[in-house]
């Protein structure tokens, strides 16, 4: 009964410490690397300009990689200081492992997770964001496109008033079946991509739904577009 309160509550306020970091660092971003472009035909997204697309998300992603990487050296290495200074401790000795010592190890693991992690992050997000840019613009959206239907508030803000809901879960599932499609002939697994057109036009959907159904209650999103 206390996690039907608490998970709830705790995921409000993580998600909005998350989300108004991460447009923080988008607009941080955006004078020096521009913003994120979308070429629309009505309310629809036409094309998504794959390099500039994958550059704002691989920047913000490796920044969240940077923080994460900052994090976890604080609190994996005192860890690590410790028990490589325990002689034939019980957890080592158990699994068989013997750590490394000396400042030198720990030096380089604190430089993989900081400088490394971010980097890492960053190469494989700019993949991975231009694979999805590519997919939507010669595939996906010759059989369903983006909508998102704006309503200007001045000259340059606008707020996002819907967000039709089948149309952009058909799109969001067909891309995540796509990858899944992609994985599935890597690893072998070839129901995953069934999985993912179920999982993610259900979830897009419902969001969809969510946000249609509390903008007018709570306020939309607002954007300045150019």
């Amino acid at each position: 009964m206390p996690l039907i309160i608490f998970l709830p509550i705790g995921a409000f306020f993580i998600t909005i410490l998350v989300g108004f970091f991460s447009v923080l660092v988008y607009n941080i971003l955006v004078p020096k690397l521009g913003g994120l472009k979308l070429e629309f035909d009505g309310d629809v997204v036409k094309k998504i300009p794959v390099i500039s697309f994958a550059l704002i998300i691989s920047a913000i992603t490796a920044i969240w990689a940077f923080i994460m990487g900052l994090v976890l050296a604080a609190v994996i290495t005192p860890m690590y200081s410790l028990i490589s200074t325990m002689p034939d401790n019980n957890i080592t000795s158990a699994a068989g492992v013997n750590l490394p010592s000396g400042s030198g190890f720990e030096a380089i693991f604190i430089v993989a997770l900081i400088i490394g992690l971010p980097i890492l992050v960053f190469v494989f997000g700019f993949i991975y964001s231009a694979i999805i840019a590519i997919l939507y613009n010669y595939v996906v959206s010759r059989v369903a496109k983006i909508s998102l239907k704006f309503e200007a508030i001045n000259r340059d803000l606008n707020e996002l008033k819907n967000i039709p809901l089948l149309q952009n879960a058909l799109v969001i599932g067909l891309m995540s079946a796509i990858i899944g499609i992609i994985h599935s002939i890597i690893f072998q697994n070839y129901t995953e991509f069934i999985y993912n057109f179920v999982i993610y036009f259900a979830v897009v959907a419902l969001m969809a739904y969510i946000y249609n159904f509390l903008a007018p209650k709570i306020g939309s999103i607002k954007v300045k577009l150019e």
